[in-house]
C-alpha cells in the first residue's frame, strides 16, 4: 500500500519537474528539509 503511494508521488513529482523546471530546486529544499527533520528524530 506504502509502495504504490510513493510510486504515485514520485511519477507525480517527475512531471512537475518536467512541466516547469524552475521548481526542481525548490522540490529538493522540501525533500532536504524533510530528511533533516527525520534524521533529528532518530
Amino acid at each position: 500500500m506504502g509502495l504504490v503511494i510513493f510510486l504515485i508521488l514520485s511519477i507525480y513529482l517527475s512531471f512537475k519537474i518536467i512541466l516547469n523546471h524552475q521548481r526542481e530546486t525548490y522540490l529538493i529544499k522540501i525533500a532536504q528539509k524533510i530528511a533533516n527533520i527525520g534524521n533529528r528524530r532518530f
